[in-house]
């Protein structure tokens, strides 16, 4: 079983309220508050086309998520999505 890389929102003088992970085609993002209460089935998924190679937040921001796919051997920036 391979399971992914999950990230945090990061930034100055923010907490950590986020986590985002990617599996194939899918970024799953959730509330770190939820989590941090057991709430892990509450998630919001968003489907590409293409395969998610990298996924993060928008440095300071915690509802921009950015990702990734390669096209080609070339990394393409792919739609980003608001929590």
């Amino acid at each position: 079983m391979i399971i992914p890389l999950i990230r945090f929102n990061l930034g100055e003088g923010q907490e950590e309220n986020a986590i985002v992970t990617s599996s194939g085609q899918f970024v799953i993002a959730w509330d770190f508050a939820k989590v941090k209460k057991g709430q892990i089935s509450q998630y919001e998924i968003k489907k590409y086309e293409d395969h998610v190679v990298q996924d993060s937040f928008k440095f300071g921001d915690d509802k921009q998520i950015v990702s990734f796919s390669c096209r080609g051997g070339h990394l393409v920036f792919l739609p980003s999505y608001s929590l």
